[in-house]
C-alpha cells in the first residue's frame, strides 16, 4: 500500500524526482500512525541510522535500456611446440549499451522536464553538484551475496571523481578495491525517439573509432586488411553507427556516442583516473602496458603487440574472476549467456548530491549482458 500511495504522488506531480516515503507497516495498531524516521546527526546533517521502513515513488523512465553488446577477442596464440598459449598481442575486448528515450516526439501532450533534458534531449552528461545524474551498475551473478548479484563495474557518462559516491553492496565481505569505476565525458543528449551507445572508443583518430571481430584468416602485424575486417564504425561527429560484413556494409544507423575511456577504482575514487580501454571482461586493472621484460608493448592499428610474450593474459589467478569467468572468455568461439547483469540508474532526485540514504542512485531498467568469445 505504502508503494501504491508514493506512486499515485509522482504520478501526479510534474518534476522528476522520485519521493522517498517512509511509512508505518502497522498504523492501525494501538499507535496509530507513527513510522520511525531517519536518526539525524545533529551536528554534521547526516543519517546514523536510516528508517526501517521507507519506498521510492516511481518516476517515468525517460531512458530504458534496449541492447548490450559485450565481446572478447582472446588474442592467444600457441606457443612453439604447441605446450601452451602465449600472448603476443594483447587480448582485446570491448562493450556497448544501448539507451532509448520511449517519448514520442509530438510533444504537444508531452512534458519534457528542464532538469533532466537540454537541447531537446535527455542530457547523459548532467551533474547533481559534482555527481553525475545517470550511470550504469555493472553485476555478476552470485548466490552467496545478499543481493543474489556482485557489483563489479560503474560506467559513468561524466566525471564521478569529485563527488562523494562510496561503493558497496552491504555485504560484510564485499571488497570495495574489487569494484572498477569508468567514466567519460564526451556528452550527448538522448532526444525522443532516438538512442544512444555507450562503449568502449575504439582505434582510430579523428572521428571515426573502430573495434573488430578479430582477424581476417591469412593477416599478419603487417597485412591486416582491417577494411576487410568484420567491424563496427563509430563516428562520433556524425553520431553514426556502422556495421560492416568483410568489406560489405551492412548498415549504418543514428546514435548519439559517449566513449568510455578513463578509470579509477572504488576504493580510491576520486584519484586521478587513467586512460583505459572499456570492456566487461578484461582483468581487474586492465593489462599490462609492457611485455614480459618490461619494454613497452607496441601499437598497431588494430591492438598493441607484446615484443616478449606473456603467458596467456586471461588465466591470471585472480580472485575477482571466477572459474566460470574464464570458461566463458577462454572457451572456444561462441555465444555465453548471463556473463553480466546491467542496471542503468539515475539519482532520485536530479537536483543534489548523492547520498546513501536520502539520494541514492535508483534502477530504472536492467537487461542481462551475453559475452560473444573469439581468437582469431
Amino acid at each position: 500500500m505504502a508503494q501504491w500511495a508514493v506512486n499515485v504522488v509522482d504520478f501526479r506531480d510534474p518534476d522528476s524526482i522520485h519521493t522517498r516515503f517512509v511509512y508505518d507497516p502497522t498504523p492501525f495498531d494501538a499507535q496509530g500512525w507513527n513510522p520511525v524516521f531517519d536518526v539525524v546527526n545533529n551536528n554534521t546533517g547526516e543519517v546514523t541510522t536510516p528508517a526501517p521502513f521507507a519506498v521510492w515513488g516511481c518516476e517515468r523512465p525517460e531512458l530504458l535500456l534496449t541492447e548490450t553488446l559485450a565481446v572478447h577477442i582472446q588474442n592467444m596464440e600457441e606457443e612453439q611446440g604447441g605446450s601452451s598459449f602465449v600472448q603476443r598481442l594483447r587480448p582485446e575486448p570491448f562493450a556497448y549499451f544501448e539507451v532509448y528515450n520511449p517519448w514520442t516526439q509530438n510533444r504537444l501532450n508531452q512534458r519534457f522536464d528542464p532538469v533532466l533534458y537540454n537541447n531537446g534531449g535527455v542530457d547523459l552528461g548532467l551533474m547533481a553538484d559534482d555527481s553525475p545524474v545517470w550511470r550504469f551498475e555493472v553485476e555478476r551473478v552470485d548466490t552467496s551475496s545478499n543481493t543474489g548479484f556482485k557489483p563489479l563495474r560503474y560506467v559513468y557518462m561524466a566525471d564521478p571523481t569529485g563527488s562523494n559516491i562510496t561503493y558497496s553492496d552491504g555485504d560484510e565481505d564485499q571488497e570495495v578495491g574489487d569494484i572498477e569505476v569508468f567514466f567519460g565525458t564526451d556528452g550527448a543528449t538522448v532526444a525522443p525517439g532516438t538512442q544512444a551507445l555507450v562503449g568502449t572508443r575504439g582505434f582510430g583518430n579523428g572521428n571515426i573509432f573502430e573495434v573488430f571481430m578479430g582477424r581476417r584468416t591469412g593477416t599478419d602485424d603487417g597485412n591486416l586488411m582491417l577494411d576487410q575486417t568484420t567491424r563496427l564504425a563509430l563516428n562520433a561527429t556524425n553520431d553514426t553507427v556502422s556495421r560492416f560484413t568483410g568489406g560489405n556494409l551492412d548498415s549504418t544507423r543514428n546514435a548519439s556516442i559517449v566513449f568510455i575511456d578513463q578509470s579509477t577504482t572504488g576504493s580510491a575514487p576520486n584519484n586521478t583516473a587513467l586512460s583505459r580501454k572499456f570492456s566487461l571482461s578484461d582483468r581487474f586493472g586492465g593489462y599490462p602496458e609492457n611485455d614480459i621484460a618490461g619494454v613497452p608493448a607496441m601499437p598497431i592499428d588494430d591492438g598493441f603487440v607484446y615484443t616478449a610474450p606473456h603467458p596467456a593474459l586471461d588465466e591470471v589467478d585472480d580472485e575477482r574472476i571466477t572459474q566460470e569467468d574464464i570458461n566463458m572468455i577462454r572457451s572456444e568461439d561462441g555465444t555465453h549467456k548471463n556473463f553480466r547483469f546491467v542496471r542503468l540508474q539515475r539519482l532520485a532526485n536530479p537536483l543534489i548530491e548523492w547520498d546513501a540514504t536520502t539520494n541514492p542512485y535508483l534502477t530504472i531498467d536492467s537487461m542481462e549482458v551475453d559475452l560473444v568469445s573469439i581468437n582469431g
